[in-house]
């Protein structure tokens, strides 16, 4: 619970301050659904990985929901 618990989000940022500000939103009680590309995003791989995920992953996207899509087709931007 928090101050922005009606508020949804859409999170379809990648590397660190989208995802960091995306996370703070869901600190506060926002319910942030993250969209990846098919592959993963980015941070997934950057650095030395832990479980085949690198930390920074998980520390910029903690209190997140996750869906991956490829948006580049049209079934992925329905969803959307």
């Amino acid at each position: 619970m928090g101050p922005l618990q009606d508020i949804k989000v859409l999170d379809l940022t990648s590397m660190v301050t989208g995802p960091v500000a995306a996370m703070m939103l869901g600190d506060h009680g926002a319910d942030v659904i993250k969209v990846e590309p098919i592959h993963g995003q980015q941070l997934r791989y950057l650095g030395e990985r832990h479980n085949d995920i690198a930390p920074t992953f998980y520390s910029c996207n903690r209190n997140k929901k996750s869906l991956s899509k490829d948006l580049k087709r049209d079934a992925g931007k329905e969803v959307l």
